[in-house]
């Protein structure tokens, strides 16, 4: 989840399982709106184009893939959008759990005759 302050209040954004972004925005409808329109689009990009031998730009749209591409769209709107006055709180939490469990003490015998001690990795992320 990404969290963001905007001038009159606050908000947060998630990427849903389905690949899509479920956005929260307090004091602000319009940018709510906004916000809820650029997410359904995707990541915003300019794509090089010719038109009748003229060189341009057009602006093109690809499917978010994580949350680095939730926070893309909010810098996007921070430089297109300069009178909502997001600022994006970069203090996220990141605890990767390279393993569901930690053994802590083991008596170094095996079977029947083993005794352990195990941590349970997943249950300290949920208790968080």
């Amino acid at each position: 989840m990404i969290s963001f302050f905007h001038m009159e209040g606050y908000g947060q954004v998630e990427l849903a399982k389905d690949g899509k972004a479920r956005c929260k925005v307090v004091g602000d409808e319009s940018l709510l709106q906004t916000l809820q329109e650029l997410f359904s689009k995707g990541v915003p990009s300019l794509q090089e184009f010719r038109h009748k031998g003229i060189p341009g730009k057009r602006k093109t749209y690809r499917k978010i893939s994580g949350e680095d591409d939730l926070v893309t769209i909010l810098q996007y709107v921070q430089k297109q959008y300069p009178h909502f006055s997001i600022s994006i709180d970069q203090e996220e939490e990141k605890q990767e759990i390279q393993k569901r469990y930690t053994l802590l003490k083991w008596n170094g015998e095996y079977g029947a005759d083993a005794i352990f001690i195990v941590r349970d990795n997943w249950g300290l992320l949920n208790n968080a």
